[in-house]
């Protein structure tokens, strides 16, 4: 008896060889042993069915991307925005802070100096020298603008991030550098001769400096005294020292008077112009002009200047008339006001 053996050879059927493909859209058909499998392309995921791909927000789902920046997501990606002051970093994911001081050519440019900061960076200016409005770059200050008493006695040179000061013949620099002193010798005298100009005499046999030390042993009895301390007579002593005005010597010392319209100035000695236009409303009723010594009003129409030169009413400086005489009058005393007032 023969005996036959049937053997069944079971074949794979590839699924994704089918038209249409079982994979729909951007989905990628792989056959497996006796079935398929859809894959999807990086950015996306499998759907519900398993066979379609969805778009993956990864600006949802990857915790920490895009750190200093924005994420925004794509269809089948994502990108990162970053804030100002940062660059992306080299994979694309995240933002790195921007060392302007080293990888921005002509930050902070000399004398400036700079300083990183995340997202940013700060300019410092060294002494002598300020930052300038945009923040990069430092500007020379004039030291002999800024500050007008620098170099007292002596002229103000301005240098770069600095200043110096030229002290004239007879002069030194302080030590700290910011005024000259006067170190002159010169001979100081007893006499002066009042007489014409003026001319001093009798010199002493030593000479004397400005100096504290020196004064006191020149007027012990301080200054506006003699040796004996007797009152010096500024006023005979300094003839024209009050300029302008008149000098009243007083004990120890004395002042100076203006005449009227006039005033001093902030040195004590000079006699000035007296702006009496200044004070509110003097002329009450008109217009005031200053005048070297004095003012003007120019008053308005029923106005004139009165005793004190204050526009005044008209009506106010008649003398009384009798009865039906002062219009009369008033109309002629006007029309004399106003002929001698050129009103």
């Amino acid at each position: 008896m023969v005996t036959k053996l049937f053997f069944l050879i079971l074949l794979d059927d590839n699924e994704c060889n089918r038209l249409p493909s079982p994979c729909r859209g951007n989905a990628q058909c792989v056959n497996t042993p006796g079935s398929f499998e859809c894959a999807c392309p990086d950015g996306y995921k499998l759907g519900i069915t398993g066979r379609d791909c969805a778009d993956v927000d990864e600006c949802r789902l990857l915790l920490g991307i895009c750190r200093n920046g924005r994420c925004r997501n794509t269809v089948g990606s994502f990108s990162c925005e970053c804030a100002d002051g940062y660059t992306l970093t080299g994979d694309g994911q995240n933002c790195r802070d921007i060392n302007e001081c080293t990888e921005l050519p002509g930050t902070c440019p000399a004398p400036g100096k700079c300083q990183n900061l995340m997202g940013s960076f700060v300019c410092s200016c060294p002494a002598g020298y300020e930052l300038m409005p945009d923040g990069n770059t430092c500007a020379d200050v004039n030291e002999c603008l800024v500050d007008e008493n620098l170099c007292d006695e002596g002229d103000c040179i301005n240098t770069q991030g600095s200043f110096k000061c030229e002290c004239p013949t007879g002069y030194v620099l302080s030590s700290d550098g910011k005024k000259c002193v006067d170190v002159r010798e010169e001979l100081c005298f007893n006499t002066f001769r009042n007489g014409g100009r003026g001319s001093c005499s009798d010199p002493r046999t030593t000479t004397m400096t400005k100096t504290q030390s020196e004064f006191e042993k020149l007027c012990p009895s301080g200054a506006g005294r003699g040796p004996k301390g007797e009152d010096l007579n500024e006023c005979s002593v300094m003839p024209g020292i009050c300029e302008g005005g008149e000098c009243v010597n007083t004990d120890g010392s004395f002042r100076c008077e203006c005449p009227m319209g006039f005033v001093l100035d902030s040195s004590g000695v000079k006699c000035v112009d007296d702006n009496e236009c200044a004070v509110s409303n003097i002329c009450r009723n008109g217009t005031c002009t200053n005048v070297e010594g004095g003012f003007e009003c120019d008053c308005t129409d029923g106005f004139a200047p009165g005793p004190m030169q204050i526009c005044e009413d008209v009506d106010s400086i008649f003398c009384p008339f009798k009865h039906g005489e002062h219009e009369r009058y008033k109309k002629i005393i006007l029309s004399h006001f106003r002929e001698f007032f050129q009103l």
